[in-house]
């Protein structure tokens, strides 16, 4: 990979670069300002007293909570957004403009061709997803001081490793999709279809992993922990979901007995404790990476088996 072909790639994709990239940064230097500014804040409101004395610093501080709650649900859109525009013409806008017959000849290979391009608009849309989610992970203890900096599952799809896999597999959807129709607007519209599957598979096999590790939790600290679902536990502690304790249960006729469950079973809620939360964060983005690479693979075999226009 020689200097000429970076420096070609990043003049093909300069506008969608720079929009993008610039966007993602600017919403991490927002959170940095609501990083660096909150806590101040809070210390000058607790030396002015009550809040009817200081009604601005509160109304600011307000202000600050909220856009350190919603900046990184924006910066994850705009990176799922970005990821999807980019990869879909990594390949796509090659073949639409014709300028694939040129490239693809002069290459040493055509997978070649794609690894090159993946790796640099890849890498840089990867450095510029990470800014504010990363940001993120530290604007918790600031936004949400009673957690007192342990480990919770408040906006952790959001934030961390997360939104970045979920970001490099948009764009490996988005490769795949450019390449398979080789014009950017059925692209788009495919990459929208695979982008919505892959994240139903995901959700489900995310889901599965979660229900299996879960455990009883207590009563409140919702967005500490993570809830899951509600289950009965009968009088020797085992937890049944409701449809296993309804089938236990049901009477010939069809009903159930008087004061069911509440007569038999006690409610319960299961989750994950929100000491889990790094451990999940690394997991479900290290699984959104895998998806990517059999993606990109498949997008390899496309682009080596079809046609240049």
């Amino acid at each position: 990979m020689s200097r000429r072909s970076i420096a070609l790639i990043l003049k093909q994709f300069r506008f969608e670069l720079v929009v993008i990239v610039g966007v993602l940064l600017g919403m991490a230097a927002l959170e940095v300002v609501v990083l660096l500014w909150l806590p101040g804040l809070e210390a000058q409101a607790a030396v002015c007293g009550p809040a009817f004395q200081c009604p601005e610093l509160i109304t600011l501080g307000a202000i600050l909570v909220n856009m350190g709650q919603v900046i990184p649900l924006i910066s994850s859109f705009v990176g799922g957004a970005g990821a999807i525009i980019l990869g879909v013409a990594v390949v796509g806008r090659e073949v639409e403009r014709g300028t694939a017959t040129l490239a693809w000849p002069l290459a040493r290979s055509r997978r070649r061709w794609l690894a090159t391009r993946v790796v640099v608009v890849g890498a840089i849309l990867m450095l510029a997803a990470a800014a504010p989610a990363m940001v993120a992970n530290l604007l918790v203890p600031v936004v949400r001081p009673e957690f007192g900096g342990k480990s919770v599952f408040f906006m952790f799809e959001t934030r961390g490793l997360l939104p970045i896999g979920r970001d490099v597999a948009a764009f490996a959807v988005a490769i795949l999709a450019g390449a398979a129709f080789g014009r950017l607007l059925p692209g788009l519209l495919l990459a929208l279809v695979l982008a919505s599957l892959v994240y139903w598979v995901q959700s489900t096999v995310n889901g599965a992993w979660r229900t299996g590790d879960a455990v009883v939790m207590p009563d409140g600290e919702y967005d500490v922990n993570l809830v899951l679902d509600s289950r009965l536990r009968d009088a020797s502690g085992q937890i049944l979901t409701w449809n296993e304790a309804s089938d236990r249960d049901r009477l010939p006729d069809g009903s159930f007995p008087d004061g069911w469950p509440d007569s038999k079973y006690e409610q319960v809620t299961i989750g994950l404790p929100g000491s889990r939360q790094p451990g999940i964060d690394r997991r479900e983005a290290g699984l959104y990476g895998i998806f990517a690479l059999l993606l990109i693979g498949a997008s390899a075999v496309v682009v080596d088996r079809r046609r240049p226009y």
